[in-house]
């Protein structure tokens, strides 16, 4: 699932199938979060650095925080033989 695209502000965020949440700036770099708390906080440090980032992003984060939890969606994907999602 992507949360934003740099279409819509500086970032492109979006869940990651080997685990967690990673962000992407137009600055080329790259982090990855492990829970939707380190993702809101990484992207406050982002906007405070001056990247343009929609409220409704975090707002999404911690919205999906408080209904499904840290983790539930973001787990890593086990994949096959063929390194294809199972």
């Amino acid at each position: 699932m992507s949360y934003c695209r740099f279409s819509d502000c500086d970032v492109y965020v979006y869940d990651d199938s080997e685990g967690g949440i990673t962000i992407m700036t137009i600055r080329d770099e790259i982090y990855r979060a492990k829970t939707r708390t380190e993702a809101v906080d990484k992207l406050i440090e982002l906007k405070h650095a001056g990247l343009d980032i929609l409220p409704e992003v975090i707002e999404q984060l911690q919205e999906d925080r408080t209904a499904i939890g840290e983790t539930a969606g973001i787990e890593p994907v086990e994949r096959g033989d063929d390194d294809q999602p199972l």
